[in-house]
């Protein structure tokens, strides 16, 4: 697993609406690869069988 940084997060939300992201339009700025990485880990973390 190598760590490489997650680009273009904001441009990529900007595709969907936001409100099937879960996220107000004016979070879009929030969203960096720091704050998605984090999610990704605290997802792993979880027992996703009862996801």
């Amino acid at each position: 697993m190598q760590r490489i940084p997650v680009y273009g997060i904001q441009e990529w939300t900007s595709l969907f609406r936001h409100d099937l992201l879960g996220i107000e339009s004016g979070m879009v700025e929030c969203l960096n690869d720091d704050r998605v990485g984090r999610a990704l880990d605290a997802l792993f973390d979880s027992d996703r069988g009862s996801i």
